[in-house]
């Protein structure tokens, strides 16, 4: 392990060895099983599942699915002449065929790899609401037939039908994504092992729970849309339903989707946030080093937070 200093030499470097594409996804799988996600005051964390699928069976396969919404919030453009590869897209809101979403999760340009890491998230959350969508259930036959030709998978065929009737039982505020960061060292970023460790103690249900409900949350509200002072007016409309909100103010800069941004690990108290607010993404950050954001709870407004709360009067 210590010869490799990325995470995607291992999987090259096994394919290399061994000529296959699920024996390399395996080795990889093992390696960050024991060497990352392990630590001597938790439990051990196992990957049941991987997937393995190259650029032009990606594209097919989403293809299958129909067009993906994807919405940039800032210019992306890149030409590589040699490589054939060509991306421009503008702000605003897309729905991608599957050579356009491939672009999209592509993309690096002058960017760094943690932004090109939270656009693939962007990506599977709107691949995962696309799949809910009741109107793609009568694709699910094609969709589960061309999964199993197109991906390479530890997944059985009973295993597939059988997470595709649980998924429509599922929630997507339910599903919580975070990227672990860290420091840079030359061209590459080590860990920060300290919000490493708290997710593998989430991870693996270490984090006692009974003390997690006993903490007190307090709520922060962002206005990441053109509309003044609708930060203060959710403020208040949460403080109505019970909540303790610190504070208001403006984000950093517009956002089209409303987001959640949870350092709590309070699944409960997020999911009816998520309820009462009508907002589906959820972002979770694990961070040990600050006892005061572990008690906190940021909501961020984006521009679509207005069209999925109609029923909420605001004024403006």
């Amino acid at each position: 392990f210590t010869k490799f200093k990325k995470l995607t030499e291992i999987y090259a470097y096994f394919y290399a060895k061994t000529k296959s594409k699920k024996l390399a996804a395996n080795e990889l799988k093992k390696i960050i099983e024991e060497k990352i996600f392990s630590s001597s005051t938790t439990s051990k964390i196992n990957i049941p599942y991987f997937f393995v699928i190259d650029y032009q069976n990606f594209e097919k396969f989403i293809n299958t699915i129909g067009k993906i919404k994807i919405v940039i919030s800032e210019p992306l453009h890149y030409d590589d002449n040699a490589g054939n590869l060509h991306i421009h897209f503008e702000p605003g809101v897309y729905y991608m065929n599957g050579e356009e979403v491939l672009k999209y999760v592509r993309y690096r340009g002058q960017d760094t790899d943690i932004n090109r890491i939270k656009r693939q998230q962007e990506f599977i959350k709107s691949f995962l609401k696309k799949i809910f969508n009741p109107l793609s259930f009568y694709k699910l036959p094609l969709i589960i037939y061309n999964f199993n030709k197109y991906f390479i998978t530890n997944i059985s065929f009973w295993e597939m039908i059988n997470l595709i009737v649980e998924m429509r039982n599922l929630k997507t505020t339910n599903i919580r994504f975070s990227t672990l960061t860290g420091r840079p060292v030359g061209r590459y970023i080590e860990i920060n092992k300290e919000q490493l460790n708290g997710l593998i103690e989430y991870l693996s249900e270490v984090v006692d729970k009974t003390k997690q409900k006993n903490i007190h949350i307090v709520l922060k509200v962002y206005n990441a849309t053109n509309y003044p002072k609708i930060a203060k007016q959710v403020a208040m409309f949460l403080r109505q339903n019970g909540y303790d909100v610190i504070s208001w103010g403006n984000w950093q800069n517009t956002q089209y989707k409303s987001k959640i941004i949870d350092y709590t690990q309070n699944i409960e108290l997020v999911n009816n946030l998520c309820n009462l607010l009508n907002i589906e993404d959820v972002t979770s950050i694990f961070d040990q080093n600050s006892a005061e954001l572990q008690q906190s709870i940021l909501i961020v407004l984006g521009q679509d937070f207005l069209e999925k709360n109609k029923k909420i009067k605001f004024d403006f």
